[in-house]
């Protein structure tokens, strides 16, 4: 009976001790130490609702800013620090054409940046597609250049974003990243809804 209890004992131990290694080990499988960085950039398009209105700087100064409505162009980027693989902090911001045939639109661009969160459901085994899901508060702006006779104006306003996309790896260190993501835009008393598309290179920075 004295062996019995000595050698359960013994295995009580080292489960014990097992145990606390599994805790105090990193996740089997686990690619990266966190956090880590990344840096996307790519195309976008981004579908503009008619935007127009009058701005004012004070008594003697003002203008006009227009936004054409449809399909526009432009880059994307996204910087984002991962501090683990499920939860990160990304700031995204984007830089668009808005000009239409209108005179008044001529030249006209969107701008907008928005800084949240990103989670990713990302899998422990290598080169696995990533999908995840973006949120996002910040800004907006529209500018329309002057002339010989009229200076640029603007329009800036809050904005927020909410979208979700996927990304490819192909590479230890990138991958390629889509994203379709809807942004409101606060502009002249009224939200303004914009829809954006992207793709474009993420690149990864860490252990």
């Amino acid at each position: 009976m004295r062996t019995i209890r000595t050698k359960s004992a013994s295995h009580w131990k080292i489960f014990r001790v097992a145990f606390l290694v599994f805790l105090s080990a990193p996740t089997f499988g686990e690619q990266y130490a966190w956090p880590r960085l990344e840096f996307s950039f790519g195309y976008g398009n981004v579908k503009l609702p008619h935007v127009s209105g009058f701005t004012s700087c004070g008594l003697f100064c003002g203008g006009f800013v227009e936004a054409a409505p449809g399909n526009h162009s432009g880059v994307v980027s996204q910087q984002t620090i991962n501090l683990n693989r499920w939860f990160g902090v990304e700031n995204s911001f984007g830089f668009y054409s808005a000009r239409g045939d209108s005179s008044l639109s001529d030249g006209s661009t969107f701008f907008t940046d928005q800084l949240g969160g990103k989670l990713a459901a990302r899998s422990l085994k290598r080169f696995v597609p990533v999908p995840f899901g973006v949120a996002g508060f910040g800004g907006s702006s529209l500018r329309t250049p002057g002339d010989l006779l009229t200076p640029s104006t603007s329009k800036a306003g809050i904005a927020t974003r909410l979208g979700g996309g996927l990304e490819i790896p192909f590479k230890e260190s990138m991958s390629l990243r889509m994203e379709y993501s809807r942004i409101s835009s606060r502009f002249f008393g009224s939200w303004e809804k914009s829809t954006h598309l992207s793709a474009g290179a993420a690149f990864g920075f860490g252990q």
